[in-house]
């Protein structure tokens, strides 16, 4: 009976080490994700000013300073813009009409004018 008895504590205490190792407990608390804090830093754009006859940019700008409504060159960057359609007299592309952007749009109508 003794030995019966050993083996079956020793089988007890092998089982409860097994299940035992690795397992989290209700004691330990789960790892928490960790999330990093990102700064929003709202992007103000200045735009350029361009003249009826027309007016180039050296270095190019970007599209967004060209104010809407203003024909420009569509390179990447602009190079060149006028407030008549036309051509670029740089490249000989023809240029095109800034339209409001749909941010644009939604800015403009958050902010009313004073």
């Amino acid at each position: 009976m003794d030995r019966n008895m050993s083996r079956v504590l020793m089988l007890a205490l092998v089982t409860g080490l097994a299940l035992g190792c690795g397992a989290q407990t209700a004691e330990q608390p789960a790892e928490e994700p960790v999330v990093e804090a990102v700064e929003v830093v709202e992007d103000v754009v200045e735009f350029v000013e361009v003249v009826a006859e027309g007016s180039a940019f050296d270095p190019p700008v970007a599209v967004a300073q060209i104010p809407e409504g203003v024909f420009y060159c569509p390179m990447e960057t602009v190079h060149f813009a006028s407030l008549e359609g036309g051509t670029c007299p740089t490249c000989g592309m023809d240029l095109v009409e800034k339209a409001i952007t749909v941010e644009e749009e939604a800015a403009a109508s958050e902010d009313p004018p004073a």
